[in-house]
């Protein structure tokens, strides 16, 4: 599906299977004896409802009410782009950074960067970073909606912007900030498989579950999967089949778990928002959780 990288560029590009993916496994699991009939049935309706039109429309009916809502006075912005494999599955484009870059290098990521003073918005950020990471060209991407904010480990207030864009595009990296392109499914956000693990650590003082996702040699960890965690949940209308965060979380006033949404910058202390509370001024709610208990 992805072409080679232009003449002059040392990228790799990992070509994803044409005819392997969920269907494929829903085909030989109902070939099968061990699925019986009720786990056959769930997970033909799961797959015939994670087109990228079914996709598209969660999110279009998504009410997140915090997706303008920073958490840090610095600003920046990743691109979610989805497309639809050639096997039906919704799959998502990630990168791996160059050894060449300052911060992050050799780690996954999602195309982004820091908003700079001429972009207009967040969205704008997150096109004209992923076209100058891969060429993507901004005509060529139907933006979905923007995800709330949430606040990386240099204290960046990070908008992911949820977006699909044609199965035929063809990445070409930018050598100088990436090292390779692959995708992957975007169920996998969700499973609970050998290549997922996790552990806890506390940040700031806040108990924090650190997820990572193995796919192909590649490692989708911290920020990245923690965000490909919430655009999963959202996009595919079901929560994840392991536990999301941490049994030490802290706890809100209603006894619920903070999430990472919650968390902000003050300039020199990470703070939270409560549930139902205020932080200079805002409301909050989780937009995630609301979307998925209605």
């Amino acid at each position: 599906m992805f072409a080679r990288p232009k003449s002059g560029t040392s990228a790799s590009i990992l070509r994803p299977p044409r005819s392997h993916g969920r269907l494929e496994a829903l085909n030989r699991s109902i070939a099968g004896k061990t699925p019986d009939m009720e786990t056959r049935s769930k997970r033909a309706r799961e797959v015939s409802n994670e087109t990228i039109e079914a996709v598209r429309e969660r999110f279009s009916s998504a009410d997140l009410v915090l997706q303008h809502v920073q958490v840090s006075k610095k600003e920046a912005a990743v691109l979610v782009p989805l497309f639809q494999g050639d096997d039906g599955v919704v799959r998502v484009i990630l990168t791996q950074r160059s050894a060449k870059m300052k911060s992050h290098s050799g780690e996954v990521c999602l195309p982004g960067g820091k908003r700079d003073p001429e972009d207009i918005s967040t969205s704008h950020t997150a096109l004209r970073e992923a076209n100058e990471e891969l060429g993507l060209q901004s005509e060529d991407v139907q933006v979905l909606c923007n995800l709330a904010p949430v606040l990386s480990k240099h204290y960046l207030s990070v908008t992911p912007v949820v977006a699909q864009i044609s199965s035929s595009f063809d990445p070409i990296p930018n050598p100088d900030e990436v090292a390779a392109v692959f995708d992957m499914p975007l169920a996998a956000f969700l499973e609970d498989s050998a290549s997922h693990t996790s552990r806890d650590v506390e940040w700031q003082g806040f108990p924090y579950r650190i997820h990572s996702f193995k796919y192909k040699g590649f490692d989708v960890w911290g920020l990245t999967a923690g965000i490909m965690i919430q655009v999963a949940k959202i996009g595919l209308g079901r929560c994840p089949a392991f536990e999301e965060l941490s049994p030490d979380a802290l706890k809100n006033e209603d006894g619920t778990a903070v999430t990472s949404q919650q968390l902000y910058y003050d300039g020199e202390n990470i703070k939270k928002r409560n549930l139902g509370g205020k932080k200079d001024g805002d409301d909050f709610e989780d937009p995630v959780q609301q979307h998925l208990n209605k």
